[in-house]
């Protein structure tokens, strides 16, 4: 969803996701975005290191089992220019207090971290 105001004003674009249907939809309408295909865990191959000035990750790691996260914050910051940025967003406290229930909440603010629901296919 973002690439395509991210996309007017920068040089070159690069996008990863797991999902082929994201990926496709990239490919009919920013033809001209690199893109590749994970299977759910680093590295991505496509591209070297330090090759991104910013990497946005929106609501990404709300996705990534705990398990995951580590290893992929370590891929962000391979991919990442020095004195780059990278802006990694994840659901916040209007979500928290719509979508978890009162023992759930307890235990976010106890633990700092909550998974919640299955894992999807790594």
């Amino acid at each position: 969803r973002l690439l395509r105001h991210v996309r007017p004003w920068a040089g070159r674009v690069g996008a990863v996701d797991r999902h082929a249907d994201a990926l496709a939809w990239i490919a009919a309408h920013l033809p001209d975005v690199d893109t590749e295909r994970t299977a759910g865990d680093p590295p991505v191959r496509r591209w070297p290191d330090a090759s991104f000035d910013l990497i946005l990750a929106n609501s990404v790691f709300t996705h990534i089992p705990l398990r995951r996260q580590e290893a992929w914050l370590h891929e962000l910051a391979r991919l990442l220019r020095p004195g780059g940025v990278a802006l990694v967003t994840v659901l916040g406290d209007q979500h928290r207090d719509l979508l978890l229930d009162g023992p759930a909440r307890q235990a976010l603010a106890r633990d700092g971290v909550l998974e919640v629901g299955p894992e999807i296919d790594p």
